[in-house]
């Protein structure tokens, strides 16, 4: 009430200054009660850092494709849009969530509490979240360098990096940058099933809905160190392994043999190079990485004596497959980037005999910050001639408000 009353007097100051006299100045004890006025009320304010402390940042990602390929109709695809938010619980952890819709489904794709002050540098997340393993497999699909996520990775990692489980994070006491993470998730990978048991080859199988032993779990770990080759230079390199013990199902099917356990291995070199903001030539990225699998795999045989068209028999043996990318990006100018990538991937299941490549060219047009237009061709072929096929891509990302996952790239 006494804050409208003084708001009344200056108001009655101001217009009887300027009707009598558009020059002349307000009393000192007028002057000072506006301003006391205008500081209560200013403090009130959406400029005031404090009055959004309690709420998350937020951001929205929209990612929609026309893809057009030899071995598919054409067809524009709303990929996904993702809303993600982030915030402070207390001055010891932080918190971040992420749901991702698509053209079928909504999920959460996020959803983890990070704590902040930790003694020894060590950092623990728990929850859902991309596992710290390798370097691209724990990017989003807008974040990749490339507009489809390649078959090395899908193959080896099944999609993105998911998990639900925990991680621990150390940065090593050492005179240079290493950081160290070991976890323990149910297990890793958007689109792994190898876990879970197929209720189309045993009907009424509880799979591991009830939870799985420790053996079953995948426990994955991570080296990786920054290198500084100079002002303008710098090199990422990283190492990782995804280990599950004893695989319950093979397959699809229960598995009640030894020697069941599967080893995912990784590394990955990125290297950057930054001359500067005034030249044509403002950034350029090289990455590589590699991937090897050996697991038990389930081989169905050409027996068929009953005559169904499929084997009557199954047999399980071990199989060691590899692949991996390479790609290759520069920043010209501030709107401008191109690059160009190559992909190898071999088959799970017959490593020897089956493998596909697939390489192409980006040119990336980039408004501002907020959104990327990219434009992609590529041609993917395989090891048993199969018909290639040509891939031509048009992509538009688009952010809304704040939108950063880790520091990933720099």
């Amino acid at each position: 009430m006494k804050y409208l009353k003084l708001l009344i007097v200056i108001f009655s100051l101001n217009a009887t200054a300027g009707s009598y006299c558009l020059a002349a100045e307000m009393t000192p004890e007028a002057e000072q009660i506006k301003n006391a006025v205008l500081k209560e009320l200013r403090s009130n304010t959406s400029n005031n850092p404090y009055t959004n402390v309690f709420n998350p940042a937020m951001g929205v990602v929209l990612d929609a494709v026309y893809r057009k390929t030899t071995n598919e109709n054409s067809s524009f695809q709303f990929r996904s849009a993702e809303l993600n938010f982030e915030a402070a619980v207390d001055p010891f952890t932080r918190a971040y969530f992420i749901i991702n819709g698509t053209s079928e489904e909504i999920e959460v794709e996020e959803a983890a509490v990070v704590t902040t002050r930790l003694p020894r540098g060590l950092q623990l997340r728990a929850g859902r979240y991309f596992a710290n393993f390798g370097r691209l497999p724990k990017f989003h699909d807008h974040e990749l360098p490339f507009v489809e996520r390649t078959l090395s990775l899908d193959t080896f990692i099944d999609g993105e990096s998911k998990a639900d489980g925990a991680e621990l994070t150390y940065l090593l006491p050492l005179p240079f940058y290493v950081q160290a993470t070991i976890g323990a998730t149910n297990k890793i990978g958007a689109e792994n099933t190898r876990l879970e048991e197929d209720q189309t080859l045993n009907p009424g199988g509880t799979g591991n809905v009830d939870g799985r032993h420790s053996e079953a779990f995948t426990y994955n770990g991570r080296l990786f160190t920054y290198i500084p080759l100079g002002d303008k230079n710098g090199l990422d390199i990283g190492v990782s392994e995804a280990y599950t013990p004893t695989e319950q199902f093979v397959g699809g099917i229960p598995n009640d043999r030894g020697g069941s356990e599967r080893v995912l291995a990784g590394a990955d070199i990125t290297y950057r190079y930054e001359p500067g903001t005034l030249g044509f030539i403002r950034k350029v990225t090289w990455g590589t990485e590699v991937f090897t699998n050996s697991e038990r795999r389930r081989q169905e045989l050409a027996i068929d004596s009953d005559g169904d068209g499929t084997g009557d028999t199954d047999d399980f043996q071990r199989r060691n497959a590899k692949g991996g990318y390479s790609f290759l990006e520069a920043l010209l100018g501030r709107r401008w980037s191109a690059g160009g990538f190559y992909d190898v991937a071999e088959d799970l299941d017959d490593p020897d005999n089956l493998k596909t490549k697939t390489y192409g060219g980006m040119v990336n047009f980039l408004p501002s910050e907020f959104q990327r237009i990219r434009f992609q061709l590529s041609k993917q072929t395989d090891s048993i001639g199969t018909r290639a096929n040509n891939q031509f891509f048009v992509q538009w990302m688009a952010t809304i408000g704040r939108h950063a996952h880790t520091f990933k790239d720099r």
